[in-house]
């Protein structure tokens, strides 16, 4: 009872302060802009303004609801390709109905287009219309095959990470069957940014929770009052995890229903490989599955930063330094991103990186942690890490509260 005392005092605390709200809600609303804002644009053809941004999207979402469920056979492939050859192109007087009619084509062509330039210059040929020699309907998953192997090589993966790949790409069930999941395709494609104005907002809300009892001067009272210092302690650290968590499931939640408003729910029984940014994956998932997996990664990789900040403010007398380590830790993915994976050790520790972790590129990546016959993904071995790292960051903090502050 004690604990939920303290416990209500410390979120009674972080409500009073305006700093709180100004980051929270000026973070939160950015969101929700960066997320959306293309929306407020206009198409044009030929110079002619034809639609909005809103317009075209309402009607794409409306047209792709009937590909839902659509069985992406070779037959099917071939068709759309010969179609988007033989499209004549848009004129403004009858955009939308055009771009309703090339949507289905449009999409697949977008999604199989990278096997074009290896599955060689006669099927292509084939696919236009212009060769009336070959009939035969290309194996285009096969070539899917060879292209996501192309991809081991180019990564730089080992011989124990190919074979593990190797065996999950035999068994990724074809044909697929397709959706409309194009709000799924632009949340991942936002998703880097998202968590680094969620980190930002947890690094600068938490930064005070320890330190501002020192610039108030009211540290020694606090630490020598009736409630003990352990139970204060723990009361911060729990205020702080708790909001942490809520803060990532809003932002995550809010700015995937903000999509799926805009391009409707498509089907997430669909594999991954159906988006475009899983074409080359050798992932067995389906959409829902990996926004899930996305979801969970996105709280640990909060709740991380949130310890870490605690940690600084723990240790510091003012509420400046801890939010500009937070700072430099939210933008640290920025500039390790680039390293390469022939620095494979390097690579593994940036990846244990809140920003970098709970990316799409770094969990869905093909880099595994082998160990003993052993082969962990990211979203595995990543976990076990930071169980390691919390507790040293508890550690820490509990030295820095309780025993530099000594009444």
């Amino acid at each position: 009872m004690m604990w939920l005392t303290l416990l209500g005092y410390e979120f009674k605390k972080m409500f009073h302060r305006k700093s709180f709200w100004i980051s929270l809600v000026g973070v939160y609303l950015l969101l929700l802009l960066v997320n959306s804002m293309w929306i407020f644009g206009n198409v044009y053809v030929e110079g002619t303004q034809v639609a909005t941004s809103r317009q075209l999207a309402r009607d794409e979402s409306q047209a792709g609801k009937k590909l839902n469920g659509l069985l992406l056979t070779n037959e099917v492939i071939q068709e759309a390709f010969r179609e988007e050859a033989q499209f004549p192109g848009y004129t403004a007087e009858h955009f939308l109905e055009e771009n309703r009619k090339a949507l289905k084509s449009q999409k697949i062509t977008e999604l199989f287009g990278n096997l074009m330039g290896s599955m060689g210059e006669g099927i292509t040929e084939t696919e236009t219309g212009r060769s009336e020699a070959d009939t035969d309907t290309p194996d285009y998953y096969q070539s899917w095959r060879e292209y996501v192997r192309a991809s081991f090589s180019e990564e730089g993966l080992t011989p124990v990470e190919t074979a593990y790949w190797e065996t999950s790409l035999e068994q990724v069930e074809t044909p697929w069957r397709y959706a409309y999941n194009e709000a799924y395709a632009r949340f991942l494609n936002m998703q880097s940014m998202n968590l680094f104005l969620t980190a930002l907002a947890i690094v600068i809300c938490l930064a005070p929770l320890f330190a501002q009892e020192c610039t108030a001067k009211t540290d020694a009272l606090i630490l020598s009052g009736k409630f003990g210092r352990q139970e204060v302690f723990w009361a911060k650290i729990t205020a702080g995890i708790l909001f942490s968590v809520l803060w990532s499931v809003l932002v995550y939640g809010s700015v995937l229903l903000e999509e799926i408003m805009i391009y409707g729910a498509g089907d997430l029984t669909v594999p991954i490989q159906t988006l475009p940014a899983f074409f080359g994956s050798a992932w067995q998932a389906s959409v829902g599955s990996m926004l899930l997996i996305l979801l969970l990664c996105s709280i640990l990789a909060s709740v991380l930063t949130a310890l870490f900040a605690m940690l600084c403010s723990a240790g510091m007398k003012s509420a400046f330094g801890p939010v500009i380590l937070g700072l430099i830790l939210t933008f640290l993915p920025v500039f390790l991103g680039s390293v390469p994976r022939s620095f494979r050790s390097i690579y593994l520790i940036t990846q244990l990186l809140p920003g970098k972790f709970a990316s799409v590129d770094s969990l869905f990546g093909g880099t595994l942690f082998s160990i003993g016959g052993l082969s962990l993904r990211a979203y595995e071995y990543i976990p076990i890490a930071y169980v390691g790292i919390g507790a040293a960051c508890l550690l820490l903090a509990g030295y820095g509260y309780l025993k530099q502050r000594r009444v």
